[in-house]
């Protein structure tokens, strides 16, 4: 199975090369924005990212950032099965469902907001939507200036990630939606006290163990980033780049609202963010959360 998803990601990473070279990149440039937008990574060879290249180049990223945030074994079932029936997935479907709506959303907001082309904003929309949900952190314009409104639905965008088994950061949709089951769950029972009522995702029944490991990671994701937030706070910064700080921080979203933090900020609170940072980059997989007794510095990054 390694071997496949091996092969899928280069032909992924291949593909999207290609057509930022069809987009007017020069194959420096194509070939390593290929390999940090199916990473996620972000990284640019440009200092102003990817705001120095051409629209088409944007439309390109939209698509391969997304597909970054979809799980990489799903393509490979797709291939090996012959089907596309396994994109019926709950969690797929989420999150695609959720990144158009969004960007629907903030596009026509930005629409109505400014003077430029429909088509114009909903690129910019859609391209730091994706950026955000996936944690890629691409940057193409300064999302701020869109006004409140665009501010604050980053803000807990910043929190989303996309889907597990992707290569990016985040909560992950699939604990949303089963956050969600439990609460519509619990909202009936209030109402009907006697009424049975099935927890399903993906036509299984949901086990209680996999409730309270997905609770206990959402708590455990707060608190660390109340902890950073209340840190960088202590260092001086205003609370929203504290709190935007922290949380980039932790879901490796690479965008952060209010002043940019500097080295003056970073150096004093390198140490902390970094043990923040291994009490949920304990790995297994994907964003698993592990027994205590391996999440260490030390032997974070060696467990398979």
């Amino acid at each position: 199975m390694a071997k496949y998803l091996f092969e899928v990601y280069v032909a992924l990473t291949v593909l999207c090369a290609l057509a930022y070279h069809l987009a007017g990149m020069h194959w420096f440039e194509a070939i390593n924005h290929a390999m940090t937008t199916l990473s996620t990574g972000g990284y640019s060879t440009s200092d102003s990212s990817m705001s120095a290249f051409s629209p088409a180049a944007h439309w390109v990223a939209i698509v391969f950032m997304a597909a970054g945030g979809l799980p990489l074994l799903m393509f490979v079932q797709s291939i090996q099965q012959k089907t596309l029936k396994i994109w019926n997935d709950e969690q797929v479907k989420g999150f695609i469902k959720f990144i158009i709506l969004v960007s629907l959303t903030l596009g026509f907001w930005l629409w109505l907001k400014s003077d430029m082309a429909l088509l114009d904003a909903m690129r910019l929309s859609g391209f730091n939507v994706i950026s955000v949900v996936t944690t890629t952190g691409y940057g193409l314009t300064d999302y701020q200036a869109w006004g409140a409104f665009a501010s604050i639905c980053f803000l807990f965008l910043m929190f989303a990630g996309s889907c597990s088994g992707s290569t990016s950061g985040g909560i992950k949709i699939f604990r949303f939606q089963i956050s969600l089951k439990v609460m519509h769950q619990q909202l009936i029972q209030q109402v009907h006290p006697q009424a049975v009522v099935s927890k399903r995702y993906n036509n299984r029944v949901i086990d209680n163990d996999i409730i309270r490991s997905i609770m206990a990671f959402i708590m455990l994701f707060l608190i660390v980033i109340i902890l950073l937030a209340v840190t960088l706070v202590l260092t001086g910064l205003d609370p929203v780049t504290s709190i935007s700080g922290a949380i980039t921080a932790v879901t490796k979203s690479a965008q952060v609202l209010g002043l940019l933090l500097g080295l003056r900020v970073i150096l004093p609170v390198y140490r902390i963010l970094l043990n923040g940072r291994w009490l949920l980059e304990c790995y297994w997989g994907d964003w698993k959360l592990l027994p205590w007794r391996y999440c260490s510095p030390q032997n974070s990054g060696s467990i398979n």
